[in-house]
């Protein structure tokens, strides 16, 4: 339940931010802390498959900062209501990455 806790706390209280869904709790974890480093901030965060209500949920950036309408979809189905609903609107859905692409690769 910490680690829930924890993840919560990386939401911006003001709600402007990106939106984050993940397949996996270890996932939205990497994610959230690659964002945090970037200094990207995060309106809302959720585990599974993208939904109308979260094309609506990320509706909300477009009148505070357009820029960040949008969902980080990582390793998660995107309903095909929710994706007409997204273009429609102009919510940008950023998907078929997972949070092993965000990092740095070492180079040899």
């Amino acid at each position: 339940m910490s680690e829930l806790t924890s993840l919560f706390d990386s939401v911006d209280k003001s709600g402007r931010g990106v939106c984050v869904q993940a397949s996996t709790l270890g996932s939205l974890e990497a994610l959230l802390d690659f964002l945090r480093v970037s200094k990207i901030p995060v309106s809302g965060i959720n585990i599974g498959p993208v939904h109308k209500k979260d094309i609506m949920r990320a509706s909300t950036m477009l009148e505070k900062a357009r820029e960040l309408a949008c969902i980080l979809c990582f390793d998660v189905p995107i309903d095909k209501d929710a994706e007409r609903l997204a273009e429609e609107m102009g919510i940008r859905l950023f998907k078929g990455i997972s949070p092993g692409q965000l990092l740095p690769r070492p180079a040899f």
